[in-house]
């Protein structure tokens, strides 16, 4: 009875996480993590979450089933085995899961006055009077944009400029004169 008991945690757990990675909604805010914690506050387990539950019943069922089938110990014995092993995989795979969403999402936080002043380098050329891109780096993230130069001057990519203001989508900066350039690379 516990066999077919493990099968079926196994198998509907597995099925509602991959229903729900399907759908696109374990990410969400509604999936994997609450509306307590979200991404930007610190990794909490989400233990009424049902993609969290459900990945708890399929991890016990799997390892209850590997501990049955794998090791041949008693029905008692898979159960000490199963619950520990299902609750450290299932803390395991929230964590990934929130350090992975919480690498990969951005901030809006920029504001145009904190890329004034800043260095900046030209990833696309500017021309003389017309525009190209470039990258700043500002609170560790790095903003790319269309840039201008407020002199009209030239810009080839990889030179160092100055920010001197954004509006709109374009970054507007300064670069020095041909011969006073000293192209060095932004870290990134």
């Amino acid at each position: 009875m516990l066999t077919l008991t493990y099968i079926v945690l196994a198998a509907v757990g597995c099925g509602v996480v991959a229903l729900t990675i399907a759908l696109g909604s374990l990410f969400d805010g509604h999936g994997l993590f609450d509306h307590h914690g979200g991404i930007d506050a610190g990794f909490h387990f989400p233990f009424l979450s049902p993609t969290a539950l459900a990945a708890l019943a399929g991890a016990v069922g799997a390892f209850g089933l590997i501990a049955i089938y794998g090791f041949q110990v008693s029905d008692a014995t898979s159960l000490l085995v199963a619950l520990p092993a299902g609750f450290a995989f299932t803390y395991a795979f929230t964590y990934v899961a929130w350090r992975v969403l919480k690498g990969s999402t951005g901030t809006t936080a920029l504001r145009p006055e904190d890329l004034a002043g800043v260095p900046a380098e030209i990833i696309t050329p500017i021309p003389a009077g017309g525009v190209g891109e470039a990258a700043a780096v500002v609170h560790g993230e790095r903003f790319t944009a269309a840039a201008r130069e407020v002199d009209g001057l030239e810009a080839p990519r990889g030179a160092i400029v100055t920010v001197v203001r954004y509006a709109g989508a374009t970054l507007y900066v300064r670069a020095e004169p041909v011969g006073m350039r000293q192209p060095a690379p932004l870290s990134r």
